[in-house]
């Protein structure tokens, strides 16, 4: 139900995501997410804050995923930069297009890279923690899966970059060959 990717970014593809992520909290960038205490995010793609790595990793991450190339890249939550401060969490949901939005009949299919996460940030998919850690990214039916995380402990905040398409209803999700 989900798909992990091992390394996906390098060090310094992780060291330059995080520079970015601080930039953009310092700079008054990230807005408060309604949605929970300690919670900062972006959309990217409706703040012009997509630079050249984030569209070299959308385009990693369609050919990283089978089946995903050519397909419509989301527009309702687009790609994001989250930042989650310690006492933070993401309350459990999916992300289903809403009703009238003409995409009631598509899945959202979501891909998140872990930049800076302690092991008690990591995401919760279908009630199950995935092992994830920095460099790593995990790929799933955001649409169709519950998920959340536990609260955020330590010192940092919990950095991710988070990417989403428009996919069929019953797209399957694999990895590429």
């Amino acid at each position: 139900p989900w798909l992990l990717l091992p390394g996906f970014v390098s060090d310094t593809e992780r060291l330059q995501l995080l520079k970015s992520a601080k930039e953009q909290r310092a700079r008054g960038d990230l807005l408060p997410n309604p949605a929970g205490p300690h919670r900062f995010f972006r959309k990217l793609d409706d703040t012009g804050g997509v630079d050249a790595i984030i569209e070299e990793l959308s385009i990693r991450l369609e050919a990283a995923v089978h089946g995903l190339a050519g397909l419509q890249r989301d527009k309702t939550l687009g790609r994001v930069c989250s930042y989650i401060e310690p006492g933070g969490f993401i309350h459990e949901h999916t992300d289903r297009y809403r009703d009238g939005s003409g995409l009631e009949d598509c899945g959202h299919l979501r891909a998140n890279i872990v930049v800076q996460m302690d092991t008690a940030g990591r995401p919760i998919v279908a009630g199950e923690t995935l092992q994830v850690a920095e460099r790593d990214a995990w790929v799933f039916m955001a649409s169709h899966q519950l998920h959340a995380t536990a609260t955020v402990k330590g010192q940092l905040p919990r950095i991710v970059f988070g990417f989403g398409w428009t996919v069929p209803q019953d797209f399957v999700l694999s990895a590429s060959r």
